[in-house]
């Protein structure tokens, strides 16, 4: 194969990449009423999680960056979006006070909105420097749902 085949090709494919993540969305969903509520993890002022010891940066505050954006991209693709506690510099509604959130207990105030999605994001620590990376829980249950998911 000649040099400006080769090119050509590569072009080829790096333009139909292009085209295929720049038509890239998100589909609302099916369910009966598409509710998401979304738990950034911890609580800023009232519980940090963990905290990087090198500069400070604080697991709630992260989380709740996370929070915002994929809170702010579900609402903007259809569904209907609740943040359990506000975050700074975000419109989406919110189910209870940061101190509330900040207690486990009352996470069950969730189940105010019949949500069809339930996400909790968290960024941990770990005393082994091989470890990194994120967790998110969901739930997802439903009563109707009979056979559970």
């Amino acid at each position: 194969m000649s040099k400006k085949s080769r090119i050509a090709k590569f072009f080829c494919i790096v333009l139909i990449a292009f085209l295929l993540v720049s038509n890239y969305k998100i589909d609302t969903a099916t369910a009966k009423s598409p509710t998401v509520v979304i738990n950034p993890g911890h609580s800023i002022n009232y519980d940090p999680g963990a905290v990087n010891s090198a500069n400070g940066i604080q697991e709630a505050y992260i989380n709740s960056q996370v929070a915002k954006y994929t809170a702010e991209s579900l609402q903007n693709a259809g569904y209907d979006v609740y943040l359990t506690h506000p975050v700074d510099g975000c419109a989406i509604k919110s189910i209870m006070s940061s101190a509330e959130a900040s207690k486990l207990a009352n996470l069950s105030k969730v189940n105010t909105v019949n949500p069809d999605l339930v996400l909790s994001i968290h960024h941990n620590s770990s005393t082994n420097p091989n470890a990194n990376g994120y967790e998110f829980y969901w739930s997802s249950y439903r009563d109707y749902d009979k056979e559970g998911i």
